[in-house]
């Protein structure tokens, strides 16, 4: 055999040895299920990644499978999530305490946003400071986080509940019942606040005074954590992906989610809204003492509605946090 056969022999030796160790080395992306995973949300700029990311067809490039449920009736998505008609929901923290006494068999996964000012306590012109309210009616939702912020509010202002009308409030009324009389102060959240200000009245507080207090999360059943790991674990990526999309183009994704779910401009802005990104996710899921601390802030709202009555059970908050997938796709995302 001639030298310049040998080496054309050696040079396809080694050409076939590198293939095989790099298909060796080479991980095959999981094939991901075809099922679909519904997810329930509501009016609320913080969940509007899930819009993005479902209009802009990020999931549908991932071959992924999520149908989301858009409703403007905020509790009669709680109470379609309770009787099983969605696999997951976005909602606020204090909400998810009232699901646990009925649905004690979920996840939070995600936490998709804090409020810094984009939940607030409009009131009527006549009424300029919080002290005006002493005698007055506020309309919140009872038991639930609107009412922890008017009592905050309250407390930051030298006042208690009983130097008030607390009295019960559907937040999509915020505005018609302001402007009706029937209230002279009501706490809300997006579009509701800003119709509220728009139809002549003024916001008097807002959750900049109270950090930390109101974060939303992305709540599923743990049989689909369980069933559908990888799944979810490329829903979490697809949403910090659209999350950042909205933030690199705010003009067309502001157009996109008016569009999309009938709302005015005006209504949809993540000004007042922390959105946080995987690893400060990862910091929030931490345990701590104060409210940057989801496992403190859950705690502060078990306090509060054991307290009054609307829950009878602690909820382990190991097992209703849980940052598994997040720290996954942290340690894909470095590799």
């Amino acid at each position: 055999m001639s030298v310049t056969k040998i080496l054309r022999w050696f040079s396809l030796c080694c050409v076939s040895l590198l293939l095989i160790v790099a298909c060796q080395q080479t991980t095959p992306t999981a094939k991901l299920s075809s099922d679909p995973i519904s997810i329930a949300y509501s009016p609320w700029p913080g969940y509007y990644p899930l819009t993005i990311a479902s209009e802009k067809g990020f999931f549908a490039e991932q071959g992924l499978v999520i149908e989301p449920q858009y409703d403007k009736d905020y509790i009669g998505q709680i109470n379609a999530f309770r009787n099983g008609q969605y696999d997951g929901i976005l909602i606020a923290l204090g909400s998810v305490l009232n699901i646990l006494e009925t649905t004690p068999d979920v996840q939070v996964i995600l936490v998709v946003n804090v409020s810094e000012g984009g939940d607030a306590v409009v009131a009527r012109q006549e009424i300029a400071t919080v002290q005006d309210l002493k005698g007055k009616r506020i309309g919140t939702r009872l038991g639930d986080f609107s009412e922890l912020l008017v009592r905050e509010m309250l407390k930051q202002n030298g006042m208690t509940a009983e130097d008030v009308q607390i009295v019960n409030l559907k937040t999509e009324e915020l505005a018609a019942q302001l402007t009706a009389g029937t209230i002279d102060a009501g706490a809300g959240w997006e579009p509701y606040t800003t119709q509220g200000v728009n139809a002549g009245h003024h916001i008097i507080f807002d959750s900049s005074q109270t950090p930390g207090l109101i974060p939303d999360v992305l709540v599923m059943r743990r049989s689909v954590v369980e069933k559908y790991p990888e799944e979810l674990k490329v829903l979490l990526q697809t949403w910090f992906k659209a999350q950042q999309y909205w933030l690199d183009n705010p003009e067309e994704s502001q157009t996109l989610i008016a569009e999309a779910l009938e709302l005015e401009l005006d209504e949809v802005s993540f000004d007042g809204l922390e959105l946080p990104g995987l690893e400060r996710n990862l910091e929030i899921m931490e345990p701590g003492e104060t409210t940057d601390s989801l496992h403190f802030t859950t705690q502060l709202y078990t306090d509060f509605f054991a307290a009054n009555g609307v829950i009878n059970t602690q909820p382990n908050l190991d097992m209703l946090i849980n940052p598994d997938l997040l720290e996954a796709l942290q340690q894909e995302t470095a590799s």
